[in-house]
């Protein structure tokens, strides 16, 4: 599960590279089944049409890897401020480049087709997204996907300072029994949002997908150290007895099943290495790429053949734009992640983060 080098986690990156493709395919199968039917294996069919469940995969990811790189921080204000900084510089460039390419390609689409039907964003809306608040203020997301963004940056901001106050309270305060109180009742607040959604919730608020990022910080304290899978498997249960006394469909256990997988790849040299695959390890490196550009790029591929090519389609053709499609989202993110995402990464690399005394410097976020 450890790379012998350079530091990071393979399996984590082989399964975001999975969370990153069922997105893509899920994205790009719902356009082109605006011009074809039946065109798809029916097995492969049901992948890509729940392909927008990667997007669960990546909350569990993103919750592991975040308890991950702050396990071995100084829990001080000066922590959290860096912390912020630092992930500001790794994601926000990639993805005002996003914004800006998506501005861009609107304003091709009403050039050279205006009888498409297409609205600019509004400055307000434009100037929410620096801030990732564009949800919680109600303006919608220029590129629709960006909802996901949202609540990542609420994610890492409220753990990260949940750390932190929690380590400058009192000693009577930090009791280990209060703090798994406090996480318990969050994590049942999470499960009601989700499942019982209750009136004049905000729109845009992450606590509904807390718990998913919560099940990974848990499991990455439960494969770190033995004797940590208490915490891990109560959580477990407590979401598949919120799935089924709500009658959620069975797909909503994919929570714990991402959790599992990572506990046993943790431990089965064997389950690791299959995540831990070159083609898949690959796609998880570029995959903040490939889910930021994949619907500029390949949904409009797939339209713009739509408009040189009116349906009906046949299934060859259909399956043709696909591939296409995909295998040209792959080539521009991996170009831009080149470009533009990794020497961000190195950039924010530079900002050292305070760590706790007598502690080695920690496997840096993914």
């Amino acid at each position: 599960m450890w790379s012998p080098t350079g530091g990071r986690v393979q399996s984590i990156d082989g399964l975001r590279g999975v969370a990153a493709l069922l997105v893509v395919l899920f994205h790009l199968h719902e356009a082109i089944s605006r011009s074809a039917s039946g065109w798809l294996w029916a097995p492969f069919d049901w992948v890509a049409r729940n392909g927008f469940l990667g997007v669960d995969i990546f909350f569990v990811i993103s919750g592991y890897v975040i308890a991950l790189s702050v396990n071995k921080g100084d829990a001080s204000p000066s922590y959290f401020g860096r912390f912020i900084i630092r992930r500001s510089i790794r994601l926000d460039p990639p993805y005002w480049l996003a914004i800006l390419l998506e501005l861009a390609l609107l304003h091709v689409t009403l050039r050279l087709f205006p009888a498409v039907t297409v609205s600019l964003p509004s400055t307000p809306q434009l100037l929410s997204h620096l801030v990732y608040a564009q949800e919680l203020l109600g303006h919608g997301s220029v590129i629709p996907i960006f909802w996901t963004l949202c609540y990542e940056i609420q994610f890492y901001a409220f753990f990260v300072g949940l750390v932190v106050v929690q380590a400058s309270l009192p000693s009577a305060l930090r009791r280990p029994s209060l703090t798994a109180l406090i996480c318990a009742a969050l994590f049942i607040l999470s499960l009601w949002t989700r499942y019982w959604p209750p009136a004049g919730l905000p729109h845009g608020l992450a606590i509904d997908r807390w718990y998913q990022f919560f099940v990974g910080a848990l499991t990455y304290r439960a494969v770190s150290a033995p004797g940590r899978l208490g915490a891990l498997v109560a959580a477990w249960v407590a979401v598949a007895v919120a799935v089924v006394a709500a009658g959620a469909p069975v797909i909503q256990f994919l929570a714990i099943a991402v959790s599992v997988l990572l506990v046993v790849a943790s431990r089965d040299l064997w389950v690791g290495r299959v995540l831990a695959a070159r083609p898949l390890r690959y796609l998880g490196i570029i995959s903040y790429s490939l889910y930021l550009y994949h619907s500029s790029v390949g949904w409009r591929f797939v339209s713009l053949v739509q408009q040189r090519v009116p349906g009906p389609w046949s299934a060859p053709l259909a399956l043709g734009v696909y591939l296409v499609g995909i295998l040209g989202t792959i080539a521009f993110s991996a170009a831009l992640w080149w470009l533009i995402e990794r020497p961000c990464i190195r950039l924010s690399q530079r900002i050292r983060l305070p760590l706790r005394a007598g502690t080695a410097a920690p496997i840096p976020p993914h």
